[in-house]
């Protein structure tokens, strides 16, 4: 019987992945949102950086078994479009519109990896990638809501950088463990 909330939330999650797209994100309307990142206990010392009423930026420190560094989420609305977790050496990486892809088997694992580098060089990438990612990944979004919002560049700029100054401090309390900064040999 303990198997069977988790067998009932697979035949769910398959029966919503056979869905098509408008109709899959029109439903998504009316269900519970997913928690963010940031309520897991994995993440410490949140600093949320409000962009616009619907879009916001969260910044903290994460203790995860994939990794130990400053991270981020990018949120419009609910919708997670971009987490960025700098750890150094090559462990670094960034994922690309959370819930969209939650849709695809294997999909949690899919990374976009940062070249080798300290934690400082993952967080400048992170940066970036917030100024100059975050439209493609609404272009590509398949909730129109998503797609059709508009985002000031230069408070979302603001942001980046309000990040990346984030981030440096979080390391400085509380530096990253020496084998991931000497992972880039």
């Amino acid at each position: 019987m303990s198997n069977r909330p988790s067998v009932l939330s697979a035949i769910k999650g398959r029966a919503f992945a056979l869905l098509p797209d408008p109709v899959y994100y029109w439903l998504r309307r009316y269900r519970k949102p997913r928690p963010p990142r940031s309520a897991k206990p994995t993440v410490k010392n949140l600093r949320t950086l409000t962009i616009d009423e619907h879009v916001r930026l969260e910044v903290y420190w994460l203790d995860s078994p994939q990794g130990t560094g400053p991270a981020a989420s990018l949120y419009v609305g609910d919708e997670e479009l971009l987490r960025l977790d700098c750890f150094g050496g090559t462990t670094g990486h960034m994922h690309l519109n959370l819930g969209q892809t939650a849709r695809t088997p294997n999909a949690s694992s899919a990374r976009f990896y940062f070249p080798a580098g300290t934690v400082e060089d993952h967080i400048q990438r992170a940066a970036f990638e917030v100024k100059a990612n975050t439209a493609y990944c609404q272009r590509v979004h398949r909730d129109p809501g998503v797609r059709e919002l508009e985002i000031d560049v230069d408070r979302l700029s603001a942001a980046a950088d309000d990040m990346s100054a984030t981030m440096l401090r979080l390391l400085a309390e509380r530096p990253a463990p020496a084998q991931q900064a000497g992972d880039q040999a």
